[in-house]
């Protein structure tokens, strides 16, 4: 990403984003005791003994999330031009697959 974001002169920034012990309590998480053997583990940083899986999150409570942290960044107005332009393409599929067997059937006979 940074290289493509250095070729389109765009600065591409990364911020990593975890859970709080908040969210595995409000979200009723399993919890396990955090990792602690390996070269990786020893140099995370923890602050709470516990740790809890990304799968155990509920797909529509990890999607809000991951949602919520990338429209953070994004300019409203072009976000909101760009849904509405792929609402408008949905639509006209929409209205090509349901007239599907209408243009075959011309094509056809």
């Amino acid at each position: 990403m940074e290289r493509f974001g250095a070729v389109m002169d765009v600065n591409i920034a990364f911020k990593p984003i975890g859970l709080s012990l908040k969210q595995v309590e409000d979200w009723h998480l399993p919890t396990r005791p955090s990792k602690t053997m390996s070269p990786a583990d020893r140099i995370w940083a923890r602050t709470n003994p516990v740790s809890a899986e990304l799968d155990a999150i509920p797909p529509d409570a990890l999607r809000d999330y991951v949602q919520r942290n990338i429209e953070a960044y994004l300019p409203m107005a072009e976000y909101q031009r760009l849904r509405d332009i792929e609402l408008a393409e949905r639509e006209s599929l929409r209205e090509f697959v349901s007239n599907w067997g209408d243009w075959q059937a011309e094509f056809v006979s």
